[in-house]
């Protein structure tokens, strides 16, 4: 059922305004001392770009599924109330974690270089790239462990046993920080 907004109301007042191009004045036929005197509107021209969301794919904690976005959960599979609630939280939770709302441009290319996509079907597809990315370097690393040393294959198994992680590659070694040598200099003589 509508609602029937009086014009001349506060609301209705408003909803002018916030109906009305920014380019046009909200009432071209108001005079002096009229509240929309030289008013303009405020609602945009064409479409705005930003704000704009972004979405992110990555394996769900529970699951583990890869996923950019999770609907609400369905109150039917939750006997109790605590239980849906706290299914909702986890919901809104992860959706917090895979989705980023930018404001500007520089702000969107930063966010598009470090993985975040304009759709969700971009961002899975941008995570399944990343996936065939590191199978192809797993690959690649075991083709070459099989002609590596038995020096850098203990380096390797190393590495492999300081983290959880899958790593294609074997990290470079930390650099030490440059120190000057220092010689003592030579006693002056003295006569």
């Amino acid at each position: 059922m509508g609602v029937q907004i009086s014009p001349d109301s506060t609301t209705g007042k408003m909803l002018r305004r916030w109906d009305t191009p920014k380019t046009r004045l909200v009432d071209p036929d108001a005079l002096p001392g009229d509240p929309f005197y030289n008013v303009y509107g405020e609602r945009p021209d064409g479409k705005e770009e930003y704000p704009r969301m972004l979405y992110r794919a990555i394996p769900h904690p529970r699951t583990g599924k890869t996923e950019s976005y999770q609907g609400p959960p369905d109150a039917f599979f939750y006997p109790t109330q605590p239980e849906y609630d706290r299914a909702v939280q986890e919901t809104e939770q992860f959706n917090k974690r895979v989705t980023l709302v930018v404001k500007d441009e520089s702000q969107f290319r930063r966010a598009y270089t470090d993985g975040w996509r304009c759709s969700v079907t971009e961002a899975l597809e941008q995570a399944e790239q990343e996936a065939r990315h590191i199978g192809n370097l797993a690959a690649e690393r075991a083709y070459t462990d099989q002609r590596m040393s038995a020096r850098a294959q203990a380096e390797m198994a190393a590495a492999e046993a300081e983290t959880h992680e899958h790593l294609p590659t074997l990290p470079a070694p930390k650099k030490r920080p440059y120190r000057r040598t220092v010689t003592p200099k030579a006693p002056a003589a003295t006569e």
